[in-house]
């Protein structure tokens, strides 16, 4: 019972939102902090006929919400719409190239173009030095699982082995599961197949290297198998000093919502990478929840194949 009990309350705080964009909360990302935010900050500092001009150019309606702010751009809320004043060129190109194109765990970019100079030079703060203008879905934050992902990939996607992660398959995560089924069964029928006990805070991945040869795996499932194994445990842990042990970790670990949200962010920066993009910035002012799947909202500091056309909104 303790132990249901505490699976209860770990799944619950996964599950919490880490905000949201109701109105009420007055919270908002600034610099990747959550601040208590003012009406002023909901002021568009551009000329009132650019405004207009964009507003038309976006299909916006309404009157503008600060959403937040990054180091490169800001973003204000219209509607079902949002719309982003940056000066990451990158980034509008990358936006420029998902335009027309959908994926579940990617927002979609409805406009993607550059401002004038002279409303530029006619602008206040931060707006008076972001030539270029963005306009996406609008999108509600993660939840606390889906930023324990994003951290998660943040840190696998610098490693030697990151191009798995641009270039994921969509069966990886059944046939993942499929290979630990069958090991969890190998180590029922033939205990010796998890060696000797491992030490406190050992590296479990010559071990994992072990199991897979003895299972017949290729290097691809060795890799699959390794990868959703630590996900979640480290790869400094003792799961595989007994079956009991083992099957307990697996059952936790296969039944926990981030082992989906992994799987879509993989998915997402498949996509982009297929589309042109190779975005690693994940972090968590970059994903928001998108129909109960976790989605890339910016695909800054990324590097883009090819230099897409931007066009000048006019006015």
């Amino acid at each position: 019972m303790k132990l249901l009990l505490e699976n209860w309350r770990e799944y619950n705080r996964l599950n919490e939102r880490i905000n949201t964009l109701d109105p009420d909360t007055g919270k908002r990302f600034v610099l990747d902090l959550l601040k208590e935010v003012s009406e002023s900050d909901n002021a568009i500092q551009i000329p009132e006929e650019e405004l207009a001009a964009i507003k038309e150019w976006g299909g916006l309606e309404g009157e503008p919400s600060f959403l937040g702010q990054g180091s490169r751009g800001k973003a204000y809320r219209f509607g079902d719409k949002v719309l982003k004043f940056t000066n990451d060129r990158r980034e509008t190109e990358g936006a420029a190239l998902l335009i027309g194109k959908s994926h579940p765990n990617v927002y979609d970019i409805v406009a993607a173009g550059r401002r004038a100079k002279e409303n530029m030079d006619n602008s206040g703060g931060t707006h008076r030095t972001a030539p270029y203008v963005i306009v996406y879905e609008f999108l509600d934050y993660p939840t606390n699982a889906m930023a324990d992902v994003a951290q998660m990939l943040y840190f696998m996607i610098r490693r030697k082995d990151k191009e798995l992660f641009y270039n994921w398959d969509d069966a990886n995560l059944e046939k993942g599961k499929e290979l630990v089924a069958q090991f969890l069964e190998a180590a029922n029928n033939n205990p010796a197949i998890l060696g000797e006990p491992s030490e406190t805070a050992a590296d479990v991945r010559p071990k994992i290297k072990q199991i897979a040869a003895a299972m017949g795996w290729d290097p691809a499932e060795h890799k699959l198998f390794e990868i959703l194994w630590i996900l979640l445990g480290g790869a400094y842990n003792q799961y595989f000093n007994s079956v009991e042990a083992a099957e307990e970790y697996a059952n936790k670990f296969l039944n926990d919502p981030r082992l989906d949200y992994f799987h879509q962010l993989a998915s997402a920066l498949t996509f982009l990478k297929e589309n042109g993009i190779t975005f690693d910035d994940l972090k968590t002012s970059n994903i928001m929840e998108k129909n109960g799947q976790v989605a890339i909202i910016d695909v800054g500091y990324s590097t883009i194949e090819g230099q897409p056309e931007l066009p000048e909104v006019e006015e």
